[in-house]
């Protein structure tokens, strides 16, 4: 039977769907995560990447992968979901969906440009015709605001959770499947 210690010395090899290999601890970072088809049309990837992985540094143990692909799975229970997705939007760690953590994450769902944040530096995005210009873009992270956190005081991990419980189909689709 494997045990955490016998995965962990585990090689890593499916070649067909995954394109990488890991061999006892050795790591991989987002760039080769991003060939994984669900990861690599994923904007959080990279901060999924940066969470998941000991260090913040982005870079991932099979273990450590293990880990990310069990907490996107469909079985995982919605609690355990609304948690890492509070952490995926809390850009700047300070435990307060702000309007600067909105924006971020507006910012790589619309793929209006660069990634922002220091530590997605690895994301390299081009500016999309497509994605929304600067003013947009705080337009609509003023509205996203205004609607969320009408004190303007930030949200919290529970004021979070009590939205995204108004967003079944959110939690029902949180999830990574490897085909």
């Amino acid at each position: 039977m494997f045990g955490p210690k016998k995965i962990d010395h585990a090689i890593f090899t499916k070649s067909d769907s995954i394109g990488f290999h890991l061999i006892g601890s050795e790591k991989i970072g987002a760039e080769e995560l991003a060939q994984v088809e669900e990861m690599r049309v994923n904007p959080f990837a990279a901060r999924i990447c940066e969470l998941f992985s000991d260090d913040g540094s982005d870079k991932l143990t099979f273990m450590m992968y293990l880990n990310v692909m069990s907490t996107f799975s469909k079985e995982t229970h919605a609690d355990v979901k609304m948690v890492w997705i509070f952490a995926l939007w809390d850009f700047d760690g300070d435990d307060i969906l702000g309007p600067d953590d909105i924006m971020q994450g507006i910012n790589l769902l619309t793929c209006s440009g660069v990634a922002i944040h220091p530590s997605l530096a690895s994301l390299h995005r081009v500016p999309s015709s497509e994605g929304l210009d600067l003013i947009e873009l705080d337009d609509l992270v003023s509205k996203v605001v205004d609607e969320s956190d009408p004190q303007n005081e930030g949200l919290g991990y529970m004021d979070f959770r009590g939205l995204l419980l108004r967003m079944p189909d959110l939690l029902a689709n949180f999830e990574i499947t490897i085909r």
